[in-house]
């Protein structure tokens, strides 16, 4: 799945009021204001298909973003040291 098509997603299951979000997650980026279940179930999907290519060229801009690339991580299936590798790129974000 292209990042163009996943932004596009993310669109279309953001909530009415994204700043409801944004007030209750702080020091988060942009906020789209997608629900955890849906970004789960997305990441889910990520996950199935060619999920190297979103982890590494994720740009994180925004809070959901950040989200699935944790989401993606845990849910992928792969070599431990490749997912830990992941991990490690991850956790200081």
């Amino acid at each position: 799945m292209e990042l163009i098509e996943i932004r596009k997603r993310l669109g279309d299951m953001a909530g009415d009021n994204p700043q409801f979000y944004a007030n209750i997650i702080p020091g988060a980026k942009q906020v789209l204001g997608v629900s955890v279940p849906k970004l789960r179930t997305l990441a889910k999907e990520i996950a199935r298909n060619d999920y190297q290519s979103f982890l590494q060229n994720n740009p994180m801009d925004t809070y959901e973003m950040e989200m699935l690339q944790a989401f993606v991580i845990g849910y992928a299936k792969d070599d431990i040291y490749t997912l830990l590798g992941y991990m490690e790129a991850f956790i200081p974000i």
